[in-house]
């Protein structure tokens, strides 16, 4: 009977779709279209305004008061019914719309939670590996080790460690494994276990030197079941801290730098194929 009759009918009802007329008493038509488009709902409702007033200046009036349809009296069935089906099939795609709407946005929570889980696990991983490297070795005086870990990801394949080999040795190496993440990560691991001082290995390392312990892993790598499909260099050495002496090898890794006396530097010349590339390797 009037707009305001209508409000209350839209607080108390789930509508999605109003026919009005402009002219009520009370609130008008219009009033109760701007009404509608003030208060913030889920569904939307679609209003068709209804007047018997034809002029153009009227149509875009009650077009911009938010009325997602204008028709002027008289109004046939035939032309009301057209009407109502375009109305249904925009509330139709407009629901399907909302319904999209959740789904993703429970795909959004759901990756959420996976990417803060997984973030928590690598960031774990990440200091189980730092955890790994080495730390707390006394050396004799006047010989210092030290190093720096900075992987470009969370995880990465590099792994750094040093150890004494008797009491005037120590044995270093540096290790790479191709990729980012937790799959090179796990192949930098189970490399590193290999390169343990006491291992089958390392076990003989200064009796046969650096060369023949990266044949072993090497051959190691080439033995086993899985198809290598990775790359891995590695540069192992061992220095006699009593005369100064280093013996190097490596497996596909840049050449180490030896560091003098203000600074002069210069490139050892030790160079080989990465790691698992074919077997017997020299």
């Amino acid at each position: 009977s009037n707009g305001q009759a209508a409000c209350d009918l839209l607080e108390e009802n789930d509508v999605r779709l109003v026919i009005t007329d402009w002219m009520m008493p009370g609130m008008d038509g219009i009033e109760l279209i701007e009404r509608i488009r003030s208060v913030e709902r889920r569904e939307y409702i679609y209003t068709i305004l209804m007047t018997a007033r034809g002029s153009e200046e009227d149509s875009v009036h009650g077009l911009d008061s938010g009325a997602d349809d204008y028709m002027i009296k008289p109004v046939s069935a035939a032309m009301l019914k057209a009407r109502l089906k375009v109305a249904t099939r925009i509330l139709e795609m407009q629901e399907e719309l909302m319904e999209e709407k959740d789904r993703c946005e429970i795909t959004r929570i759901a990756v959420t939670n996976a990417y803060t889980s997984v973030q928590k696990e690598l960031s774990q991983a990440a200091n189980q590996v730092l955890s790994s490297l080495p730390g707390g070795l006394t050396l004799p005086q006047g010989v210092e080790a030290d190093w720096r870990f900075k992987p470009a990801a969370s995880l990465s394949g590099d792994h750094l460690d040093f150890f004494l080999v008797g009491d005037d040795r120590i044995a270093f190496y540096l290790l790479d494994v191709s990729g980012h993440g937790v799959p090179s990560a796990l192949r930098s691991a189970a490399l590193s276990e290999l390169l343990r001082p006491f291992t089958p290995i390392m076990g003989d390392l200064d009796t046969i030197g650096p060369h023949r312990i990266l044949e072993r892993v090497n051959q190691h790598i080439w033995d086993s079941n899985e198809e290598v499909e990775y790359l891995a260099t590695l540069v192992l050495g061992i220095l006699n801290m009593n005369t100064g002496t280093v013996r190097v090898s490596s497996a596909g890794h840049p050449s180490p730098l030896i560091v003098g006396h203000g600074g002069k530097h210069e490139e050892t010349a030790v160079s080989g194929l990465p790691l698992g590339v074919m077997p017997d390797t020299g």
